[in-house]
């Protein structure tokens, strides 16, 4: 294997385990903060937050035009090549125009919260959350473009204190004292802009210290137009994943009640889990594609991006089991019985994540490779069908309606975007060495649910199940030999990244190379 290749997987190995154990952390601790609310609020009330969190979340993804990714590419290729001027330029420009965009968008939503709450959904005490939460957009849009600007840079450190630490548990902790002191429902939506505004503080702070980043100080001339017309068509992008992460619960609360929605964001949670080792990989993955295809090394990034899908669908596997598998009683335990009629939506769920974990960052290393007006039309593509789906599905069947919708459109989106990859690139992440132990995996899995199918299962029973599925897929693994020596570098990485002793399990990997 290359140096080069080696020098990507272990900086991968060494930015994903950061970004994996913030990612992990802050998400324990919007799990806690979601428990806690789903236990202290009604399913009405719990749905009513659901639909504030999407609106709020859709116009601040709008309001930063793609640039959380365009400026995260063009700051490492211009880096790459030493264009350092350039590169502060794209800074200044991104920063310039978030501004603008977050505090009019801000405007909007403020002023169109009325108007939204009674003739769009018809719920009654939705004006006033909304009111309240529209505050926090241009902070999350800054807080967006600066982490995106420290991605271009290759520092993550930032994203993980301040996005995945600073800002759930500042909240966790706001409400906890909320629900102590016995205050009403609106004080969550307080609450949550607070914890927006301590994480803009802080990553503007941040960067300006670690970066001497200064807003007006570099002429951005040309770069401002050229930024512009690279990264809008990537907001198309963006938009579709807001499409499929809140257009399900959108429609169900305009064809449904808020209850319905409530009960849909309850199995939505825990499914969202398996997206988020894919996601970790994502915020390390791009800075280093961008240096290898500017270098114009592209069976390194195809061989990098193998490995890397491979490692991450690894992590992915047994949590997936425990998930489709046992649904009821995660559910239980996450949320109450009140939620148990989630479960066929958390499995439907459960396997359209997984499916885009399984062909890995497809859409972002066609973004890499400048491929930004075809990934629009693949967006497009995804968005719309998802739309139509849940436009067709949600007034018949209800929550299993939206599932299902978001279900197929993960499955297209991604066979579509992978084939396109393969076109422009001939770079995908199918090889026999990733094939037979899923396959493998997959087969003793569906033994143990055939075994347990007549056991009550209990909590304590899920770690059980959890190891040995670890178990069943590493034993997959080491009968199919599928190990490589890329393997045993990300192993070493790892190793000096946690100071773990990982000498027999190389050992025994090496065996079976």
């Amino acid at each position: 294997m290359s140096n080069i290749v080696d020098s990507s997987l272990k900086t991968a190995a060494k930015g994903t385990a950061i970004v994996f154990a913030g990612s992990i952390s802050g998400l324990l601790l919007g799990f806690i903060s979601k428990v806690l609310i789903v236990r202290y609020t009604t399913q009405a009330e719990f749905g009513i937050y659901s639909l504030a969190i999407a609106l709020v979340s859709i116009f601040s993804l709008i309001s930063m035009l793609g640039l959380h990714e365009g400026s995260t590419r063009q700051i490492s290729i211009l880096r790459g090549r030493g264009a350092e001027k350039k590169a502060n330029a794209v800074i200044a420009s991104s920063l310039q125009i978030g501004i603008v965009t977050g505090f009019i968008s801000f405007l909007i939503l403020y002023l169109s919260s009325g108007f939204i709450s009674k003739e769009i959904f018809g719920i009654s005490g939705f004006i006033e959350p909304l009111r309240i939460i529209s505050l926090s957009v241009p902070f999350a849009v800054i807080s967006g473009i600066v982490i995106s600007i420290f991605r271009g840079h290759g520092i993550i450190e930032p994203k993980v204190y301040f996005q995945d630490l600073a800002r759930p548990l500042s909240f966790l902790l706001f409400i906890s004292i909320l629900f102590a002191a016995g205050l009403p429902f609106i004080s969550i939506f307080y609450a949550y802009l607070l914890s927006i505004v301590i994480m803009s503080i802080g990553l503007s702070l941040c960067a300006y210290k670690k970066l001497n980043i200064h807003i007006f100080a570099t002429k951005v001339g040309a770069l401002k137009k050229e930024l512009l017309l690279f990264s809008i068509p990537l907001l198309s992008v963006g938009l579709m994943w807001m499409v499929f992460n809140w257009t399900d619960t959108l429609m169900l609360g305009y064809f449904r009640e808020a209850k319905d929605v409530g009960l849909y964001n309850a199995g939505l949670a825990p499914a969202r889990l398996l997206i988020f080792p894919l996601g970790a990989l994502g915020f390390v993955f791009m800075p280093i594609a961008g240096h290898l295809y500017s270098k114009d090394l592209i069976p390194e990034l195809k061989r990098t991006y193998q490995v890397l899908t491979k490692w991450i669908f690894s992590a992915t596997l047994p949590v997936f089991f425990i998930i489709f598998l046992f649904p009821e009683v995660v559910l239980n335990v996450l949320f109450g019985e009140r939620y148990v009629g989630a479960a066929l939506t958390l499995r439907l769920l459960a396997l359209g994540f997984t499916f885009h974990t399984f062909l890995g960052a497809n859409g972002m290393t066609l973004m890499v490779l400048g491929r930004s007006r075809v990934l629009m039309w693949i967006a497009f593509f995804g968005a719309t069908l998802n739309i139509l789906l849940n436009y067709s599905l949600i007034p018949s069947y209800g929550v299993m309606g939206a599932a299902l919708a978001t279900m197929i459109s993960y499955f297209a989106f991604n066979i579509v975007t992978s084939i396109k990859l393969y076109h422009y690139s001939k770079i995908h992440p199918i090889t026999q060495k990733y094939l037979k132990p899923v396959f493998v995996s997959f087969a003793i899995a569906l033994m143990i649910s055939l075994i347990v199918n007549n056991i009550s299962i209990k909590l304590w029973m899920l770690p059980i199940f959890f190891v040995i599925f670890i178990g069943a897929y590493i034993f997959s693994l080491l009968i199919t030999k599928s190990f490589d020596e890329e393997d045993i570098l990300m192993l070493e990485a790892i190793e000096r990244r946690t100071g773990m002793n990982m000498e027999t399990t190389k050992k025994v990997i090496i065996r079976f190379i």
